[in-house]
């Protein structure tokens, strides 16, 4: 069997297509490219985000709480009660501490977008990149170690 089609195990089936681009020494745009089409498929196979709005509002709208919410951890806290500890619902609460933290540090404005762009890039890293780049580091492999490997990461995410 060629190398190219031994595939992790743990990589569900929507992420096997960019693992051959990566392991086949791909371009960081062809992976790019690979890498949308499997987070689509991964949304439609999950039915879309139908909790987004919801918890977008939870997230703007303090008012609304019962409670009074202080920190980031707080807020994620409040939201995984509230819709519930599935995978998708952290995945976008990881993504909402990461936007507040930006807009805290000024690099973004607040915005809608932002949370769904970062909630994107937060299932890709989630499904892809945590499970299979350190696969790929070590010698007689497409990284020789793992800043080489971040490194390709990071042009990926310039590229999108």
């Amino acid at each position: 069997m060629p190398d190219l089609d031994r595939v992790e195990r743990t990589l569900s089936h929507l992420w096997q297509a960019p693992y051959r681009l990566l392991k086949g020494n791909q371009s960081a745009e062809i992976v790019a490219e690979g890498l949308v089409r499997s987070v689509a498929a991964e949304l439609r196979e999950q039915g879309g985000v139908p909790e987004f709005e919801l918890f977008l509002q939870a997230c703007i709208a303090p008012e609304q709480r019962s409670e009074p919410v202080r920190t980031l951890s707080d807020v994620s806290h409040f939201i995984e009660q509230r819709f519930g500890q599935v995978r998708k619902i952290k995945l976008l609460s990881s993504a909402a501490r990461r936007v507040q933290a930006k807009v805290v540090a000024g690099r973004v404005l607040p915005a809608p977008s932002q949370l769904a762009s970062e909630f994107l890039r937060t299932l890709i890293r989630h499904h892809f990149f945590a499970k299979v780049t350190l696969r790929l580091v070590g010698e007689k492999r497409r990284f020789k170690d793992v800043t080489e490997a971040r490194e390709f990461e990071r042009r990926i995410w310039l590229g999108s």
